[in-house]
């Protein structure tokens, strides 16, 4: 039986794909758990045209990421928070905080899922922050952060 696949499934493929499984596992557990769908001839152009249309987003998103490698380099945000006496952040600044700053400072909008940060900052001084788009497309940012 041949099923077009609608959510990843571990050990069987990623959503979208086409695969031949056997009748029992198909009509008994994937179709009914709205896993997959039966493959007929419609569903088949219309996966096509899906999968099209997404290679066709991939290459636009790559080339905007390709464009936002450039203009990260040399960026330096300057932040300033609310410190302790012994200089230590009274909140923590994040990837969101960060992605923010981008977009007020410099006009950067990036979501806070490229932002690669082991865990919040929670000092004052200067930080090399890493910014992965994937597909070894990757840069930084110089981040300051003063008391406020």
């Amino acid at each position: 039986m041949q099923i077009i696949l609608l959510k990843d499934i571990a050990k069987l493929g990623k959503k979208g794909e086409i695969k031949n499984v056997a009748d029992g596992y198909g009509l008994n557990f994937l179709i009914p758990q709205k896993l997959a769908t039966l493959a007929t001839a419609s569903r088949l152009k219309q996966a096509t045209e899906e999968k099209a249309r997404e290679q066709e987003k991939t290459k636009k998103d790559e080339a905007r990421y390709e464009n936002l490698v450039k203009k990260f380099e040399g960026v330096t945000l300057k932040l300033k928070a609310k410190v302790s006496n012994g200089g230590k952040l009274f909140a923590g600044l994040g990837a969101a905080d960060i992605a923010q700053a981008l977009s007020q400072q410099k006009k950067i909008e990036i979501d806070k899922k490229f932002i690669k940060l082991p865990k919040k900052i929670k000092n004052i001084g200067e930080y090399k922050v890493d910014v992965e788009f994937g597909n070894n497309l990757k840069s930084n940012i110089k981040l300051e952060i003063k008391a406020e």
